[in-house]
Protein backbone atom coordinates (compact mmCIF):
# COMPACT_ATOMS: atom_id res chain seq x y z
CA UNK A 1 0.00 0.00 0.00
CA UNK A 2 1.34 3.40 -0.98
CA UNK A 3 0.63 6.36 1.27
CA UNK A 4 0.90 9.82 -0.21
CA UNK A 5 0.91 13.06 1.73
CA UNK A 6 0.02 16.29 0.01
CA UNK A 7 1.09 19.64 1.34
CA UNK A 8 -1.05 22.50 0.12
CA UNK A 9 -4.08 22.45 -2.11
CA UNK A 10 -4.46 19.78 -4.77
CA UNK A 11 -3.44 20.75 -8.29
CA UNK A 12 -6.19 22.22 -10.39
CA UNK A 13 -6.84 22.78 -14.04
CA UNK A 14 -5.54 26.34 -13.68
CA UNK A 15 -2.11 25.06 -12.64
CA UNK A 16 -1.47 23.91 -16.20
CA UNK A 17 -2.23 27.40 -17.51
CA UNK A 18 0.11 29.22 -15.13
CA UNK A 19 3.34 30.61 -16.49
CA UNK A 20 6.54 29.08 -15.23
CA UNK A 21 7.33 30.70 -11.90
CA UNK A 22 10.53 31.18 -10.03
CA UNK A 23 10.55 30.40 -6.32
CA UNK A 24 10.21 34.06 -5.38
CA UNK A 25 7.41 34.74 -7.87
CA UNK A 26 5.49 31.69 -6.65
CA UNK A 27 5.88 32.83 -3.05
CA UNK A 28 4.75 36.36 -3.89
CA UNK A 29 1.73 35.07 -5.79
CA UNK A 30 0.78 32.79 -2.91
CA UNK A 31 1.22 35.61 -0.39
CA UNK A 32 -0.92 37.95 -2.50
CA UNK A 33 -3.65 35.32 -2.78
CA UNK A 34 -3.69 34.90 1.01
CA UNK A 35 -3.79 38.67 1.56
CA UNK A 36 -6.71 39.05 -0.84
CA UNK A 37 -8.57 36.27 0.96
CA UNK A 38 -7.94 37.91 4.36
CA UNK A 39 -9.09 41.29 3.03
CA UNK A 40 -12.28 39.80 1.66
CA UNK A 41 -12.96 38.12 5.01
CA UNK A 42 -12.22 41.33 6.96
CA UNK A 43 -14.57 43.32 4.73
CA UNK A 44 -17.37 40.77 5.25
CA UNK A 45 -16.74 40.82 9.02
CA UNK A 46 -17.04 44.62 9.09
CA UNK A 47 -20.32 44.44 7.17
CA UNK A 48 -21.65 41.81 9.57
CA UNK A 49 -20.54 43.87 12.56
CA UNK A 50 -22.26 46.94 11.12
CA UNK A 51 -25.52 44.98 10.80
CA UNK A 52 -25.14 43.91 14.43
CA UNK A 53 -24.49 47.49 15.52
CA UNK A 54 -27.60 48.65 13.67
CA UNK A 55 -29.68 45.99 15.43
CA UNK A 56 -28.28 47.07 18.80
CA UNK A 57 -28.97 50.72 17.99
CA UNK A 58 -32.61 49.92 17.25
CA UNK A 59 -32.99 47.73 20.34
CA UNK A 60 -31.42 50.32 22.64
CA UNK A 61 -33.52 53.11 21.15
CA UNK A 62 -36.61 51.05 21.94
CA UNK A 63 -35.40 50.50 25.50
CA UNK A 64 -34.56 54.19 26.01
CA UNK A 65 -38.01 55.19 24.78
CA UNK A 66 -39.81 52.55 26.84
CA UNK A 67 -38.18 53.28 30.20
CA UNK A 68 -39.41 56.81 30.22
CA UNK A 69 -38.18 60.28 29.68
CA UNK A 70 -35.10 61.17 31.64
CA UNK A 71 -33.10 64.36 31.36
CA UNK A 72 -30.57 62.64 29.05
CA UNK A 73 -32.90 60.63 26.82
CA UNK A 74 -32.58 63.02 23.85
CA UNK A 75 -28.77 62.82 24.00
CA UNK A 76 -28.90 59.01 24.17
CA UNK A 77 -31.25 58.81 21.18
CA UNK A 78 -29.10 61.27 19.22
CA UNK A 79 -26.00 59.17 19.85
CA UNK A 80 -27.87 56.05 18.78
CA UNK A 81 -29.03 57.80 15.62
CA UNK A 82 -25.46 58.83 14.78
CA UNK A 83 -24.24 55.30 15.48
CA UNK A 84 -26.92 53.91 13.18
CA UNK A 85 -25.90 56.36 10.47
CA UNK A 86 -22.22 55.39 10.69
CA UNK A 87 -23.09 51.68 10.67
CA UNK A 88 -25.22 52.22 7.56
CA UNK A 89 -22.25 54.05 6.06
CA UNK A 90 -20.12 50.93 6.55
CA UNK A 91 -22.63 48.95 4.52
CA UNK A 92 -22.84 51.57 1.79
CA UNK A 93 -19.08 51.64 1.15
CA UNK A 94 -17.60 49.19 -1.32
CA UNK A 95 -15.71 46.38 0.35
CA UNK A 96 -12.76 44.30 -0.70
CA UNK A 97 -14.18 43.62 -4.14
CA UNK A 98 -10.89 43.44 -5.99
CA UNK A 99 -9.75 39.84 -5.89
CA UNK A 100 -7.07 39.76 -8.53
CA UNK A 101 -6.76 40.40 -12.23
CA UNK A 102 -9.20 38.92 -14.71
CA UNK A 103 -8.21 35.38 -15.64
CA UNK A 104 -9.89 35.78 -19.03
CA UNK A 105 -7.87 38.90 -19.84
CA UNK A 106 -4.64 37.34 -18.54
CA UNK A 107 -5.10 34.24 -20.72
CA UNK A 108 -5.96 36.37 -23.77
CA UNK A 109 -2.93 38.63 -23.20
CA UNK A 110 -0.70 35.60 -22.66
CA UNK A 111 -0.84 34.81 -26.37
CA UNK A 112 0.78 38.19 -27.12
CA UNK A 113 3.39 38.12 -24.34
CA UNK A 114 5.99 35.74 -22.99
CA UNK A 115 5.42 33.90 -19.70
CA UNK A 116 7.70 36.09 -17.59
CA UNK A 117 5.89 39.24 -18.74
CA UNK A 118 2.51 37.63 -18.02
CA UNK A 119 3.70 36.63 -14.56
CA UNK A 120 4.92 40.18 -13.90
CA UNK A 121 1.53 41.58 -14.98
CA UNK A 122 -0.21 39.08 -12.69
CA UNK A 123 1.88 40.16 -9.72
CA UNK A 124 1.31 43.84 -10.57
CA UNK A 125 -2.44 43.27 -10.74
CA UNK A 126 -2.45 41.46 -7.40
CA UNK A 127 -0.44 44.26 -5.81
CA UNK A 128 -2.83 46.94 -7.11
CA UNK A 129 -5.87 45.02 -5.87
CA UNK A 130 -4.34 44.58 -2.41
CA UNK A 131 -3.64 48.32 -2.22
CA UNK A 132 -7.19 49.19 -3.38
CA UNK A 133 -8.73 46.80 -0.84
CA UNK A 134 -6.56 48.19 1.97
CA UNK A 135 -7.94 51.68 1.38
CA UNK A 136 -11.54 50.41 1.29
CA UNK A 137 -11.12 48.42 4.50
CA UNK A 138 -9.55 51.38 6.33
CA UNK A 139 -12.58 53.54 5.43
CA UNK A 140 -15.00 50.82 6.54
CA UNK A 141 -13.10 50.18 9.79
CA UNK A 142 -13.04 53.88 10.66
CA UNK A 143 -16.81 54.18 10.28
CA UNK A 144 -17.36 50.93 12.18
CA UNK A 145 -15.17 52.09 15.07
CA UNK A 146 -17.11 55.35 15.20
CA UNK A 147 -20.45 53.52 15.23
CA UNK A 148 -19.39 51.27 18.10
CA UNK A 149 -17.94 54.21 20.07
CA UNK A 150 -21.17 56.21 19.73
CA UNK A 151 -23.18 53.13 20.68
CA UNK A 152 -21.15 52.74 23.87
CA UNK A 153 -21.51 56.44 24.69
CA UNK A 154 -25.27 56.13 24.21
CA UNK A 155 -25.35 53.22 26.67
CA UNK A 156 -23.39 55.24 29.23
CA UNK A 157 -25.66 58.28 28.76
CA UNK A 158 -28.81 56.15 29.06
CA UNK A 159 -27.52 54.55 32.26
CA UNK A 160 -26.44 57.93 33.64
CA UNK A 161 -29.92 59.27 32.97
CA UNK A 162 -31.39 56.51 35.12
CA UNK A 163 -29.30 57.51 38.17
Amino acid sequence: MVLQTFVGPPPSALDDARPTETGLAASLRSLAECQLLMQTSRSAALDTGALGAMALDAALATIVLSIGRTHLWILALSLLGLSLTLAAGVLSLPGAERTGPSITRMRRDRANRDDSDALERLLDGLEQDIHTNDRAIVRKATLFDGAITLLLFAIVVALAGRL
